[in-house]
Protein backbone atom coordinates (compact mmCIF):
# COMPACT_ATOMS: atom_id res chain seq x y z
CA UNK A 1 0.00 0.00 0.00
CA UNK A 2 1.42 3.23 -0.89
CA UNK A 3 0.43 6.55 1.15
CA UNK A 4 0.89 10.46 0.76
CA UNK A 5 1.38 12.65 3.65
CA UNK A 6 0.50 16.14 2.99
CA UNK A 7 1.59 17.83 6.40
CA UNK A 8 3.97 20.57 7.22
CA UNK A 9 4.17 19.92 10.77
CA UNK A 10 7.55 18.04 10.70
CA UNK A 11 7.32 16.26 13.96
CA UNK A 12 3.76 14.95 13.24
CA UNK A 13 5.10 13.66 9.71
CA UNK A 14 7.84 12.24 10.96
CA UNK A 15 6.29 10.10 13.47
CA UNK A 16 4.13 9.32 10.88
CA UNK A 17 6.19 8.72 8.06
CA UNK A 18 8.09 6.39 10.47
CA UNK A 19 5.31 4.56 12.26
CA UNK A 20 3.65 3.87 8.82
CA UNK A 21 6.31 2.60 7.77
CA UNK A 22 6.77 0.25 10.22
CA UNK A 23 3.00 -0.85 9.63
CA UNK A 24 4.60 -2.34 5.86
CA UNK A 25 3.22 0.92 4.18
CA UNK A 26 5.41 2.73 1.21
CA UNK A 27 5.12 6.55 2.39
CA UNK A 28 5.96 9.77 0.39
CA UNK A 29 5.63 13.27 2.22
CA UNK A 30 5.05 16.70 0.71
CA UNK A 31 5.72 19.52 3.42
CA UNK A 32 3.63 22.37 1.30
CA UNK A 33 0.58 22.40 -0.61
CA UNK A 34 2.35 23.55 -3.51
CA UNK A 35 2.97 21.26 -6.08
CA UNK A 36 0.49 17.98 -5.16
CA UNK A 37 -2.01 18.47 -7.91
CA UNK A 38 0.78 18.28 -10.67
CA UNK A 39 2.57 15.30 -8.31
CA UNK A 40 -0.83 13.37 -8.48
CA UNK A 41 -1.18 13.40 -12.61
CA UNK A 42 1.75 11.17 -12.37
CA UNK A 43 1.70 9.40 -9.24
CA UNK A 44 -0.89 7.30 -8.03
CA UNK A 45 -1.65 6.74 -3.89
CA UNK A 46 -4.04 4.14 -2.51
CA UNK A 47 -4.48 6.83 0.10
CA UNK A 48 -3.47 10.20 0.64
CA UNK A 49 -3.85 11.50 4.40
CA UNK A 50 -4.31 15.71 3.95
CA UNK A 51 -3.89 18.38 6.76
CA UNK A 52 -6.00 21.33 6.30
CA UNK A 53 -3.31 24.11 7.28
CA UNK A 54 -0.89 24.31 4.94
CA UNK A 55 1.85 26.93 3.26
CA UNK A 56 1.55 28.17 0.14
CA UNK A 57 -1.61 26.16 -1.20
CA UNK A 58 -4.54 25.07 1.52
CA UNK A 59 -5.60 21.73 1.83
CA UNK A 60 -9.10 22.71 0.98
CA UNK A 61 -7.86 24.13 -2.28
CA UNK A 62 -6.29 20.73 -3.22
CA UNK A 63 -9.24 18.44 -2.05
CA UNK A 64 -11.32 20.63 -4.30
CA UNK A 65 -9.23 20.61 -7.16
CA UNK A 66 -8.79 16.75 -7.18
CA UNK A 67 -12.47 16.43 -6.98
CA UNK A 68 -13.05 18.67 -9.19
CA UNK A 69 -11.22 16.40 -11.56
CA UNK A 70 -13.38 13.32 -10.76
CA UNK A 71 -10.24 11.97 -9.21
CA UNK A 72 -11.39 9.15 -6.77
CA UNK A 73 -8.23 8.56 -4.95
CA UNK A 74 -9.31 7.99 -0.94
CA UNK A 75 -8.69 11.41 0.66
CA UNK A 76 -8.75 11.06 4.74
CA UNK A 77 -8.40 15.01 5.99
CA UNK A 78 -6.36 15.66 9.20
CA UNK A 79 -6.98 19.11 10.52
CA UNK A 80 -6.94 20.72 14.10
CA UNK A 81 -10.61 22.40 13.14
CA UNK A 82 -13.39 20.01 15.18
CA UNK A 83 -16.56 21.93 14.60
CA UNK A 84 -19.47 20.65 13.24
CA UNK A 85 -19.76 23.24 10.07
CA UNK A 86 -16.58 22.77 8.71
CA UNK A 87 -16.19 18.63 9.02
CA UNK A 88 -19.63 18.92 7.09
CA UNK A 89 -18.29 21.42 4.38
CA UNK A 90 -15.30 19.21 4.18
CA UNK A 91 -16.98 15.95 3.91
CA UNK A 92 -19.20 17.65 0.92
CA UNK A 93 -16.27 18.30 -0.47
CA UNK A 94 -15.45 14.85 -1.14
CA UNK A 95 -12.67 13.96 1.60
CA UNK A 96 -13.55 9.92 2.31
CA UNK A 97 -13.09 10.27 6.05
CA UNK A 98 -11.73 13.55 9.03
CA UNK A 99 -9.82 12.97 11.62
CA UNK A 100 -8.90 15.92 13.90
CA UNK A 101 -5.71 16.51 16.29
CA UNK A 102 -4.85 15.28 18.33
CA UNK A 103 -4.81 11.41 17.09
CA UNK A 104 -3.96 8.69 18.08
CA UNK A 105 -2.12 6.55 15.45
CA UNK A 106 -4.17 3.35 16.18
CA UNK A 107 -6.91 5.18 15.36
CA UNK A 108 -5.66 6.58 12.32
CA UNK A 109 -4.59 3.36 11.03
CA UNK A 110 -8.01 1.87 11.50
CA UNK A 111 -9.39 4.81 9.36
CA UNK A 112 -7.18 3.98 6.59
CA UNK A 113 -8.54 0.18 6.18
CA UNK A 114 -12.06 1.74 6.61
CA UNK A 115 -11.36 4.16 3.61
CA UNK A 116 -9.78 1.15 1.79
CA UNK A 117 -12.61 -1.23 2.57
CA UNK A 118 -15.07 1.73 1.49
CA UNK A 119 -13.50 2.67 -1.68
CA UNK A 120 -12.96 -0.83 -3.10
CA UNK A 121 -16.58 -1.68 -2.87
CA UNK A 122 -16.54 -3.20 0.50
CA UNK A 123 -15.23 -6.45 -0.64
CA UNK A 124 -12.66 -6.61 1.47
CA UNK A 125 -13.24 -6.51 5.00
CA UNK A 126 -11.36 -6.00 7.80
CA UNK A 127 -9.76 -9.54 9.55
CA UNK A 128 -10.55 -10.24 13.41
CA UNK A 129 -7.48 -10.49 15.23
CA UNK A 130 -7.45 -13.64 17.08
CA UNK A 131 -5.01 -14.08 20.31
CA UNK A 132 -5.56 -17.54 22.47
CA UNK A 133 -9.40 -17.41 23.70
CA UNK A 134 -9.48 -13.05 22.69
CA UNK A 135 -11.04 -12.65 19.52
CA UNK A 136 -11.37 -8.62 18.49
CA UNK A 137 -13.72 -7.94 15.31
CA UNK A 138 -12.35 -4.58 14.46
CA UNK A 139 -15.81 -3.81 12.05
CA UNK A 140 -18.33 -4.39 15.22
CA UNK A 141 -15.53 -3.20 17.69
CA UNK A 142 -16.32 -6.13 19.43
CA UNK A 143 -13.70 -7.64 21.80
CA UNK A 144 -14.66 -11.50 22.57
CA UNK A 145 -12.64 -14.37 25.09
CA UNK A 146 -14.11 -17.32 25.08
CA UNK A 147 -17.25 -16.24 23.01
CA UNK A 148 -18.30 -13.74 25.57
CA UNK A 149 -18.69 -10.32 24.76
CA UNK A 150 -16.22 -7.79 27.06
CA UNK A 151 -17.55 -4.09 26.82
CA UNK A 152 -14.58 -1.80 26.64
CA UNK A 153 -14.14 2.16 27.00
CA UNK A 154 -12.47 3.64 23.43
CA UNK A 155 -8.87 3.67 24.87
CA UNK A 156 -9.23 0.30 26.42
CA UNK A 157 -10.28 -1.00 23.25
CA UNK A 158 -7.85 0.89 21.08
CA UNK A 159 -4.96 -0.53 23.73
CA UNK A 160 -6.22 -4.23 23.34
CA UNK A 161 -6.23 -3.81 19.58
CA UNK A 162 -2.31 -3.04 19.62
CA UNK A 163 -1.06 -5.37 22.52
CA UNK A 164 -2.99 -7.94 20.26
CA UNK A 165 -1.42 -6.63 17.06
CA UNK A 166 2.44 -6.95 19.23
CA UNK A 167 1.48 -10.50 20.85
CA UNK A 168 4.46 -11.88 22.46
CA UNK A 169 6.60 -8.78 22.43
CA UNK A 170 6.94 -6.73 25.35
CA UNK A 171 5.44 -3.05 25.18
CA UNK A 172 7.02 0.07 27.16
CA UNK A 173 4.84 2.98 28.46
CA UNK A 174 6.80 5.33 26.09
CA UNK A 175 5.27 3.06 23.06
CA UNK A 176 1.81 3.09 24.25
CA UNK A 177 1.20 6.56 24.64
CA UNK A 178 3.06 7.26 21.28
CA UNK A 179 0.69 4.73 19.37
CA UNK A 180 -2.79 4.33 21.61
CA UNK A 181 -2.63 8.42 22.51
CA UNK A 182 -1.21 10.38 19.97
CA UNK A 183 2.07 11.62 18.99
CA UNK A 184 2.97 14.34 21.52
CA UNK A 185 -0.05 13.14 24.42
CA UNK A 186 0.58 15.28 27.92
CA UNK A 187 -0.68 12.63 30.31
CA UNK A 188 -1.12 12.11 33.99
CA UNK A 189 1.58 9.88 35.33
CA UNK A 190 0.10 6.96 36.21
CA UNK A 191 -2.87 7.15 32.55
CA UNK A 192 -1.06 4.20 31.19
CA UNK A 193 -1.21 2.35 34.26
CA UNK A 194 -4.45 3.33 35.04
CA UNK A 195 -6.07 2.44 31.96
CA UNK A 196 -4.75 -1.49 31.88
CA UNK A 197 -5.34 -2.19 35.42
CA UNK A 198 -9.12 -1.50 34.48
CA UNK A 199 -8.50 -3.06 30.77
CA UNK A 200 -7.38 -6.14 33.07
CA UNK A 201 -10.36 -6.42 35.65
CA UNK A 202 -12.63 -6.75 32.22
CA UNK A 203 -10.75 -9.08 30.61
CA UNK A 204 -9.73 -11.46 33.66
CA UNK A 205 -13.09 -11.44 35.39
CA UNK A 206 -14.83 -14.84 35.10
CA UNK A 207 -11.32 -16.74 34.21
CA UNK A 208 -8.52 -17.92 35.95
CA UNK A 209 -5.90 -17.32 33.22
CA UNK A 210 -5.27 -13.30 33.92
CA UNK A 211 -4.06 -11.90 30.82
CA UNK A 212 -1.83 -9.01 30.48
CA UNK A 213 1.65 -9.47 32.11
CA UNK A 214 3.78 -6.68 33.82
CA UNK A 215 7.45 -7.02 32.48
CA UNK A 216 9.05 -5.42 35.45
CA UNK A 217 11.30 -2.05 34.57
CA UNK A 218 10.51 -2.84 30.84
CA UNK A 219 6.51 -2.99 30.28
CA UNK A 220 3.47 -4.67 29.69
CA UNK A 221 3.24 -7.88 27.73
CA UNK A 222 0.20 -10.03 25.98
CA UNK A 223 1.07 -13.83 25.65
CA UNK A 224 -0.86 -15.79 22.77
CA UNK A 225 -0.07 -18.78 25.02
CA UNK A 226 1.47 -19.66 28.20
CA UNK A 227 4.88 -20.95 28.04
CA UNK A 228 5.88 -18.75 24.60
CA UNK A 229 9.07 -17.00 23.75
CA UNK A 230 8.28 -13.27 24.13
CA UNK A 231 10.39 -10.12 21.51
CA UNK A 232 11.93 -8.02 23.55
CA UNK A 233 12.72 -4.74 21.16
Amino acid sequence: MKLLIVEDEMELANFLIRSLKREGYEVVHMADGKGVVKHLKKHLYDVIILDLMLPTVEGEKILKTIRGKRDTMPIIVLTALGDIPTKTRILNMGADDYLVKPFSFVELTARIKSVLRRTRGGVQQSEKLAVGDLVLDPDMRLLTRSGKPIKLRLKEYELMAFFMQNANRVVDRNTLIEKVWDYNAQLYSNTVDSHISSLRLKLNKGFDEKLIETVHGVGYLLRAHPGEAIIED
